[in-house]
């Protein structure tokens, strides 16, 4: 298993997005206790659930990238600052 934390931003409609945090659980932080962090500081729904390949990830509504590697850099300093990757998807449009 790779030691990156992967911030994403995946936009779901023209102006709703999500932030999904994802490889936490390899710096053995509770992501539960993760989670209600993110969803009190934010002021926004945050779930840790599961993706594709199994592994449990954070998902934040709303788009949150640049203060969530700010939280984990200020409350975490025994993550490295390089091994925190952000990431932003778009969802591709249908062709008509």
């Amino acid at each position: 298993m790779s030691t990156i934390i992967s911030v994403k931003t995946i936009t779901r409609s023209k102006k709703k997005s999500v932030t999904v945090v994802s490889g936490l659980d390899i710096f053995n932080l509770d992501l539960k206790k993760m989670s209600k962090m993110f969803s009190g500081h934010f002021a926004c729904g945050s779930s840790v659930s599961k993706n594709v390949l199994g592994q449990e990830e954070i998902t934040i509504q709303g788009d949150f990238s640049d203060e969530v590697i700010a939280i984990l850099h200020k409350n975490h300093p025994e993550i490295p600052h390089d091994n925190i990757q952000a990431i932003e998807e778009k969802k591709k449009k249908k062709a008509t």
